[in-house]
C-alpha cells in the first residue's frame, strides 16, 4: 500500500509541476531508492515496475502510451529495476545484521542467567536450600 501511495503521490504532483518528463524520471528514481530504504527486496522491484510503467505511460511522449522512442528512456526505465534491486539487498542485509545482534545480545541473556542459576545449584544442600526459599515466597 505504501508503495502506491508514494507512486501516486510523485504522479499527481508530476502532473502540475512544471517540469519535463526527463527530470520527472528522476523523481521516480528518487522515490524508487526511497522506497527500497524501507520495504522487502521484492516490493521494491514491484514498486520499480509500477513507476516505470506509470512514468512511460502517464509522461513519456506519446502520453498514454506505452512506447520508448529514445534509447535514453529505456536506459533510466533499466536503472529503476538496478536500483531498486541494489537498494532491497542493502535492507535485507541490515535486517539480517539486525536479527544477529538481536540473537547475539538474547544468547548472552542466556548464558548470564544459566551462570547464575548454576552458581547456585553447585551442591545438593544449595539445591535443596534454594527450593525451599523458592516454595516460602
Amino acid at each position: 500500500m505504501e508503495i502506491v501511495a508514494v507512486i501516486a503521490a510523485v504522479t499527481v504532483g508530476g502532473w502540475f509541476a512544471p517540469l519535463n518528463f526527463h527530470a520527472l524520471g528522476q523523481v521516480y528514481l528518487l522515490a524508487v531508492i526511497a522506497l527500497s530504504l524501507r520495504v522487502s527486496r521484492w516490493s521494491a522491484l514491484v514498486a520499480a515496475v509500477v513507476s516505470g510503467a506509470v512514468w512511460n505511460f502517464v509522461f513519456v511522449p506519446p502520453r498514454l502510451s506505452f512506447s520508448v522512442v529514445h534509447a535514453e528512456d529505456g536506459l533510466l526505465v533499466g536503472t529503476y529495476f538496478v536500483v531498486a534491486l541494489v537498494g532491497g539487498q542493502l535492507t535485507s542485509l541490515r535486517t539480517a545484521s539486525e536479527r544477529a545482534r538481536l540473537l547475539a545480545e538474547s544468547d548472552r541473556l542466556h548464558r548470564t542467567l544459566l551462570d547464575s542459576v548454576s552458581h547456585e545449584l553447585k551442591t545438593p544442600i544449595a539445591v535443596l536450600r534454594t527450593a525451599s526459599d523458592h516454595l516460602e515466597t
